[in-house]
């Protein structure tokens, strides 16, 4: 007798291993249930959140599976019940082959002796010769991710816990998680079995063992996860932790999750320089790599090692200004948030150009000494970047320079033969010029609003500084030009760096009500110095510069107009000549370098040009500017980041 591969026994079992393993995940919904709602009796805050919202994710998917593995079982039934039904089939047609063969044989022995009619038999009407189709005995599952790490944890969240309610929940979850195991080793051994006995209605459940693996995998993880927040806890002796501290104590080693948070915005660059120490110290984490992979994010990322920012930074330049990927430079475009109303792209090819001018120069002046590029980005629609010559990570005097009215990236070699004169090739000290935000045309000078926004991009940069520094410089000197001096001293309202003088030269004026305690409010002990200079020659600065100055009457209930603040004015400034000294020339412009170049003008250039030259009696060619290395403003500067007073 014929017969199908199937044994009813062996199914069977597949059948009751479905329903048992099913019935086992509703009872243990009920005991983790139990074990969630204990754990949260003081559980709060974004972790809680965290883990509240991952058991709701849990319970679900444990339903899901459940419901399909009593489904799947209703399907072994039905392939159980459509075998019996194949197998009676197989069976009728055989007992009607059986008739018409015995019928045949009869009619060939009597076809002799009574002719064909006599040996005629009804043998019935043949049964079904369609098989049975079994069902399809199918199902696939797949559960959900699980968010684990506060997304408040870069913006001042705090968790507070019971380590040892965590534990118990702990405890109560990997005692579940055994007995999801030993289903899921007795899913397999009657898959397996069932597989072998029963072909004739084969399944088709590995996406669904698959997935009942990550399952329990998903799970634990989160006992794991719970375990290191109580360990957390456990360390600290406390009932409250802020959410980037846990996010730390349980990140370590989960290069994912720390790549994920090294770029929220929400950071600040102290806990930006936490993140990159525990990224870094990764097993198998590759910095090149790293590098390359994220080089536009990193360029301007305040609180990483400077040396990575240039790495980043560099890589970035070389890739946009690739000749062999002339592409590449629209894609860089893009990939800064640039837009047509902001420059075109020949601008922004002008721009990187002027960059790489500027590294190239700095390299020659510094004479095998590091040099690095810093804040390589975009604020405000304009291109950004700064040069540090000496070694920003290591350099014991650290000069910082904020560019003013008009300043941009094709500028950064302004400053680097002062910076030259004033570190003197002394491996200790590092001068940076920084052009990190989009500086003011002549227009918006009057207002405060680029200043205002310029601040909150130097003081992150400050704050960089901070957290991969610390106490580690020796001294700590800020220096603004113009409209520069607004903008750093609007950042050293709030910076956490500890800075050791503000210099000023040809301030175009301070915020109005701005105080001396305004800038030495976050300084050490010692005090933030201000050290401030003017010279007679420069007839912008404190001319129009500090009284052509508009300003909302919302900033502090006063009138719409009012002067900024000259710096020299402040209490407690020291003011130094920026006039001929034994120090160097005399100041006699208001630029850093290079006067207004009055002949560039069409037909009204060159009278202009002798109208200046008249009207101050120096010609262009003459004219000294405040970074002349030749000054006595550079001789001064020189002295500053001695700690030594500077010529009155």
């Amino acid at each position: 007798m014929a017969d199908i591969a199937f044994d009813e026994p062996t199914a069977t079992t597949l059948a009751d291993a479905f329903r048992g393993v099913a019935a086992m995940l509703q009872r243990a919904g009920w005991e983790r249930s139990a074990a969630v709602d204990a754990a949260c009796v003081d559980f709060r805050g974004g972790y809680a959140t965290r883990f509240t919202d991952a058991c709701a994710i849990e319970s679900d998917d444990r339903g899901k599976l459940s419901g399909k593995l009593d489904d799947l079982a209703d399907l072994v039934d039905k392939a159980i019940a459509a075998a019996a039904k194949e197998r009676e089939r197989i069976a009728a047609h055989e007992a009607w082959e059986a008739r018409v063969e015995a019928a045949e044989a009869l009619r060939r022995q009597t076809l002799g002796l009574y002719g064909a009619s006599q040996a005629e038999t009804f043998v019935g009407v043949e049964p079904e010769t369609t098989p049975v189709r079994p069902p399809t005995i199918t199902a696939a599952f797949a559960p959900k991710g699980r968010g684990r790490y506060s997304s408040a944890a870069g913006a001042g969240g705090t968790t507070s816990a019971d380590p040892v309610t965590l534990r118990g929940f702990v405890q109560r979850s990997q005692t579940i998680t055994g007995l999801m195991r030993e289903g899921q080793t007795a899913l397999h051994k009657a898959v397996s079995s069932y597989a072998s006995a029963c072909s004739w209605a084969p399944t088709a459940v590995v996406t669904l063992l698959d997935g009942f693996s990550r399952f329990i995998d998903e799970n634990v993880t989160d006992e794991r996860w719970i375990a290191s927040i109580a360990e957390a806890f456990e360390l600290a002796g406390s009932g409250t932790l802020d959410d980037f501290d846990i996010m730390l104590a349980i990140s370590a080693g989960h290069p994912k999750v720390l790549e994920r948070a090294l770029f929220d915005a929400n950071l600040s660059p102290e806990d930006v320089a936490k993140v990159w120490a525990l990224l870094a110290a990764t097993k198998g984490f590759n910095l090149e790599k790293f590098v390359e992979r994220y080089a536009f994010e990193l360029a301007s990322l305040n609180g990483i090692p400077f040396a990575v920012m240039d790495q980043a930074g560099q890589y970035a330049l070389t890739w946009a200004l690739d000749p062999d990927h002339p592409e590449n430079l629209a894609a860089a475009y893009a990939k800064l948030g640039l837009n047509w109303w902001d420059m075109s792209l020949d601008d922004f090819k002008l721009d990187l150009e002027g960059i790489r001018a500027g590294l190239k120069d700095a390299k020659k002046l510094a004479d095998g000494d590091p040099v690095l590029l810093l804040s390589f980005g975009v604020h405000d629609g304009a291109v950004t970047a700064g040069i540090s010559m000496g070694d920003l990570d290591q350099a014991k005097q650290v000069g910082l320079f904020a560019s003013g009215m008009g300043s941009n990236v094709r500028e950064l070699g302004d400053t680097l033969d002062a910076f030259k004169k004033i570190r003197a090739d002394d491996p200790n000290f590092a001068m940076v010029t920084w052009i990190g935000y989009r500086a003011p045309n002549v227009a918006e000078e009057m207002w405060q609003d680029r200043a205002d926004s310029g601040a909150l991009r130097m003081s992150s940069f400050l704050d960089g500084i901070a957290a991969q520094r610390g106490k580690s410089i020796d001294r700590f000197v800020t220096i603004g030009h113009s409209y520069g001096t607004n903008v750093l001293a609007e950042a050293l309202k709030t910076t956490s760096a500890k800075v050791d003088a503000f210099v000023t030269l040809g301030s175009a004026g301070l915020k109005y009500g701005t105080t001396t305690a305004d800038l030495q409010a976050l300084s050490d002990a010692k005090g933030t110095k201000i050290y401030a200079t003017h010279a007679d020659g420069d007839g912008i600065a404190a001319g129009a510069g500090q009284h052509l100055h508009f300003r909302s009457a919302a900033e502090d209930g006063g009138g719409a107009y009012e002067k900024r603040e000259d710096p020299r004015e402040l209490p407690g400034a020291y003011v130094f000549s920026s006039e001929k000294t034994e120090r160097g020339k005399q100041v006699t412009m208001h630029n850093l370098l290079h006067p207004i170049d009055w002949k560039s003008i069409p037909v009204a250039g060159g009278p202009l040009q002798w109208a200046a030259d008249t009207f101050d009696g120096v010609r262009a060619e003459d004219e000294i500017g405040y970074m002349n290395p030749e000054s006595s403003t550079v001789g001064a500067l020189w002295d500053i980041m001695r700690g030594e007073e500077p010529i009155k």
